[in-house]
Parts: C-alpha cells; structure tokens; sequence
C-alpha cells in the first residue's frame, strides 16, 4: 500500500466510490511518518545525552586524577 494514490489491491473499486482503505491511508501515512519523525528525534536526542554524559564523566575523572597526578 503506498501513502500517495489508490490502494493497489482495489483496482476492481469503483472511482467514485472509495474503500475504507482509502480513507484510512492518509490517517495511516501521516502517523508512520509522524512515527518516524518521533522514533529519528529520540535517536538524536539519546546520542546527544550520551556524548554529553560521556564529557562530564570524563573531565569529572580528569578533574579527581589531575591534583593527584602532579604531586
């Protein structure tokens, strides 16, 4: 099934006349796009929170060893 056009499947329907699948194509492609757009969002945003934690672990380490490292 394609987001765009008619269901391929109906092509004995009349035009005129739309299948229920019809109608709910367009519900159905606005929430798997909607859906991907969330689902690529919460991806960058983990990345984004794990490099973050990633650099303050690091400088907390660096911060903790630095005094100890130069006496």
């Amino acid at each position: 099934m394609s987001c765009l056009g008619r269901d391929r499947y109906s092509s004995d329907a009349s035009p005129s006349y739309p299948t229920s699948v019809e109608f709910q194509q367009p519900s159905l492609c606005f929430l798997n796009s909607l859906l991907s757009s969330a689902t690529t969002a919460l991806e960058r945003a983990a990345e984004e929170k794990s490099l973050l934690l990633n650099k303050e672990t690091n400088e907390s380490i660096r911060v903790f060893l630095d005094p100890r490292l130069t006496t």
